[in-house]
């Protein structure tokens, strides 16, 4: 049992914390690139940059918050019942993947060529958590399983 609650730390930490890193990291590279040749009256493209960099962190941070109910699988009930496992892995942050992809959607029926940056920001802030959590949904999976399998509970 304490093997599983280090093994769900870095689960959590390989599905939340390192993808939120990586995900600041490129869409502040990519805001650069993509506000090189900004102008306003009100914004310097080095404004535009650090409001950028300053979403990218919070949203960072929000979906940490999100994929905080896959601790709940330290509870043995909710680890070994495949449904509640799936919604605790995957509830909250695939709403918040759904909400994404209708916003994009929405953005691209009524901007047409100006929505490129919409979707690559998108993929930008999303594609991190979706790898990551399918990859440590799957090795939490196998692990449950194992554990099912050597105390006879698996039906």
């Amino acid at each position: 049992m304490g093997d599983y609650r280090s093994r769900l730390k870095g689960w959590y930490v390989h599905a939340a914390v390192y993808p939120s890193i990586a995900m600041v990291v490129v869409c502040t590279i990519y805001s650069v690139w993509n506000n090189r040749d900004y102008q306003s009256e009100w914004l310097t493209s080095m404004a535009v940059v650090r409001m950028m960099f300053l979403f990218a962190l919070v949203y960072g941070v929000w979906m940490c918050l999100l994929a905080l109910p896959m601790w709940l699988n330290k509870n043995e009930r909710v680890r070994n019942n495949g449904l509640l496992n799936t919604i605790t892995w995957w509830g909250c942050p695939l709403g918040n993947f759904m909400a994404w992809t209708l916003y994009v959607v929405r953005v691209i029926q009524m901007k047409n060529d100006s929505a490129w940056p919409v979707f690559i920001y998108a993929l930008i802030l999303n594609l991190p958590y979706i790898l990551s959590l399918a990859r440590t949904y799957v090795q939490q999976r196998a692990v449950a399983i194992g554990e099912m399998k050597q105390t006879g509970s698996l039906p």
